[in-house]
């Protein structure tokens, strides 16, 4: 939630590396929400009142996984359009783009990491609930 909304308010700041570089955000508006379904199913830390039913759990993993390969699509324009330039960033300012480039590349990389975590923690909730 908190790597999403802080990629949202760079791109609302217009701190973008280019135009094509942040349309790459719509392959991770899904994790906006998605923890609703993570905490519906898993329950929260101090109290087990979680969703103990099988279905519920695969389809959060279904969910999970989906969102984990839209974030390696996501990781791979970047790291393409870091190293290639091909999204064509702003001539005038050469070092805004750069530094903004990175700065969403860190958190889409950090928001996969938390994706992966997320499908492994419901992945072994899947197996405990059994």
């Amino acid at each position: 939630m908190i790597f999403t909304t802080l990629m949202f308010l760079l791109f609302a700041a217009g701190i973008n590396r280019s135009t094509l570089y942040s349309r790459i955000l719509i392959f991770e508006v899904p994790h906006t929400f998605v923890w609703l379904l993570h905490r519906a199913v898993v329950g929260s830390p101090t109290a087990n009142d979680g969703i103990d039913d099988p279905r519920w759990i695969r389809f959060g993993i279904l969910i999970s996984f989906i969102l984990s390969i839209f974030g390696i699509i996501a990781l791979t324009l970047r790291i393409y359009y870091e190293a290639t330039a091909d999204d064509q960033p702003a001539i005038l300012l050469t070092q805004l783009p750069l530094i903004a480039g990175w700065i969403q590349l860190t958190l889409g990389s950090a928001l996969l990491i938390i994706s992966l975590l997320q499908l492994m923690s419901l992945c072994t909730f899947l197996n405990m609930s059994r």
